[in-house]
């Protein structure tokens, strides 16, 4: 920022935290950038998560007298991931940084009722 400064104005020397102070009159703030795999879409999230209650009570009704579960699934990841650097962003407002990670996948399934929880762990999968 402060060397910004010095371009735009043609002062020779501004200080490094004059840049800080300026960006914190204008409201911003250093934060991290929170992580989003480059393929994920919000949008498909928004309608999986909208959609899930009614294809659950749609099977239900479908098949009367049948025990139906929802197993929930989950990846872990065992390896290198992205190093994050903070940025500046305005206040209320958390970045978002696309990330690819390079990492062997530990995959969890996970079905929790009322009186039980059950857990799978698969290092591989289809």
């Amino acid at each position: 920022m402060a060397r910004w400064i010095e371009k735009e104005t043609g002062i020779e020397k501004v200080w490094n935290q004059r840049g800080w102070d300026y960006l914190k009159k204008l409201n911003y703030f250093w934060h991290r950038p929170r992580e989003k795999h480059r393929k994920g879409s919000p949008e498909q999230q928004a309608q999986f998560k909208k959609n899930l209650p009614l294809k659950a009570q749609k099977i239900r009704q479908q098949q009367l007298g049948v025990k139906v579960e929802i197993w929930f699934f989950d990846e872990h990841r065992i390896g290198l991931k992205p190093i994050l650097r903070t940025v500046w962003s305005k206040k209320g407002k958390r970045p978002i940084a696309k990330v690819e990670h390079h990492d062997e996948w530990l995959y969890i399934w996970v079905c929790r009722t009322q009186n039980w929880e059950n857990l799978l762990v698969f290092n591989t999968t289809n």
